[in-house]
């Protein structure tokens, strides 16, 4: 081995010290280092009237290590970083490899779209990466049926009974709640339970066209939007019903969606299957139900006799969380 010039063992030695006080304190400096950097950014003049609840923890085998704290006491009503705790909850409760499953059940004449909660059916927005519109689903599933010889049902019944039929937080603003972030929540959703409204500019002053994604008969549309030098286009619904208001007025037409929520989930899906059914030459002669119980059935070890599940619509949570 080497020898050490005069001197090195002092110098090796001190380095060594130097390192192990560095590896040992390094935690306490980087979590003060943390608390700094969260400081500097509540210190921002914005927040000044703002009350700020911070709390920041590393999850160890043997609990938690707290690394920041502000105001942990605190209760204040989560803002939309809350999707990083439920989803991190759903990905360690459901795993990774989850799959959300929406079936369609044939019952005698009746056709059943099962729901399980899944937040990405019919979204037209997450659709386009792979090239399908809102209601490519509903479409492949008319044509599988039309394959199969049916040419009518009677009802289109709708089980969204995986969650429950509080579709709003009572706590939400009521002047909020038509918006697409304040949509309703169930078992069964479709294109985040929103309508998304296309204008077409017919001239200045001159009511405007307009088309929905997807294309429904679900909602009666009042339309007061004209053309003009503006571009403020506005929806709003009346509450409780799906009657909704165009308004404003528009400089040219919207290639991005203005969005209105919808009342009562499950009967938007099954209008709008309903309506593609039609549209694909499968008749429906009954009505548009809301029937839950039926998720249970079909998740228990035998299944009840005369249901059988035509289609499963299975999508990844990762897709969802991605």
């Amino acid at each position: 081995m080497d020898e050490l010039p005069p001197g090195g063992e002092w110098r090796t030695s001190g380095m060594k010290r130097a390192l192990f006080l560095l590896l040992a304190f390094w935690p306490a400096l980087a979590q003060a280092q943390l608390g700094e950097r969260i400081d500097a950014i509540l210190a921002d003049p914005a927040l000044t009237r703002a009350s700020v609840g911070v709390v920041v923890a590393r999850m160890d085998p043997t609990g938690p290590v707290w690394l920041y704290q502000k105001n942990p006491t605190l209760g204040l009503i989560p803002a939309s970083n809350q999707k990083l705790l439920t989803t991190a909850a759903a990905i360690d409760v459901l795993g990774a490899d989850f799959r959300f499953q929406t079936m369609l059940v044939r019952r005698g004449d009746d056709l059943v779209l099962v729901g399980d909660g899944d937040p990405a059916l019919g979204d037209a927005e997450l659709l386009k990466r792979s090239g399908w519109k809102t209601t490519t689903l509903f479409e492949q599933w008319a044509q599988m049926l039309g394959k199969r010889g049916v040419k009518s049902v009677r009802d289109v019944v709708v089980d969204d009974s995986v969650f429950d039929d509080v579709h709003t937080h009572p706590s939400w603003a009521d002047k909020e709640l038509h918006a697409r972030y304040a949509a309703p929540v169930a078992g069964i959703n479709f294109n985040i339970n929103s309508l998304d409204f296309y204008v077409t500019l017919r001239g200045d002053g001159q009511a405007v066209g307009y088309a929905t994604d997807p294309p429904t008969r679900y909602a009666s549309v009042r339309n007061t939007c004209v053309g003009g030098s503006a571009n403020a286009i506005w929806l709003t619904r009346r509450p409780g019903t799906n009657e909704i208001l165009l308004a404003g007025q528009a400089s040219a037409n919207n290639e991005a969606p203005v969005s209105v929520n919808i009342h009562d989930p499950p009967l938007y899906a099954g209008t709008v299957l309903a309506e593609t059914l039609e549209a694909s030459g499968v008749a429906v002669r009954g009505r548009v139900r809301v029937e839950r119980g039926l998720k249970a059935a079909l998740s228990g070890k035998s299944r009840p006799a005369g249901l059988e599940v035509l289609a499963i619509h299975a999508t990844p949570l990762a897709t969802v969380v991605a």
